[in-house]
């Protein structure tokens, strides 16, 4: 009986975590529409270089730049991922960075 209520708060809390992160997903898009901040996006192609590796192992910001700040897989995003994430195909980085960030990222995910 312990675990069956465990497993349903569990349940509730990641249900909460997900509206409360799509909320945050639509604030910057709100952001973003009115300049204040600009993520921008970029999926992962197949047979990219970074497909089973962490953010941390894949050096994205140093080699473009930008700072994720959000992966969006299977449809649900995944806010400040950290630099154990492990990116896979078609994952979708959403990252924020100066304007020349934008064509190295493309470049860096091939």
């Amino acid at each position: 009986m312990k675990f069956l209520a465990s497993s349903m708060k569990k349940k509730q809390l990641e249900e909460l975590l997900t509206v409360k992160i799509n909320k945050m997903m639509n604030q910057f898009t709100m952001r973003r529409d009115i300049g204040i901040i600009s993520p921008l996006e970029v999926d992962i192609p197949q047979n990219s270089k970074l497909i089973g590796t962490t953010i941390a192992e894949s050096d994205i910001w140093h080699n473009t730049g930008a700072t994720i700040i959000s992966v969006r897989r299977d449809g649900n995003n995944h806010l400040s991922p950290g630099p154990d994430w492990i990116l896979q195909e078609w994952d979708t980085i959403i990252f924020v960075g100066k304007k020349n960030s934008y064509p190295r990222v493309i470049d860096f995910v091939k």
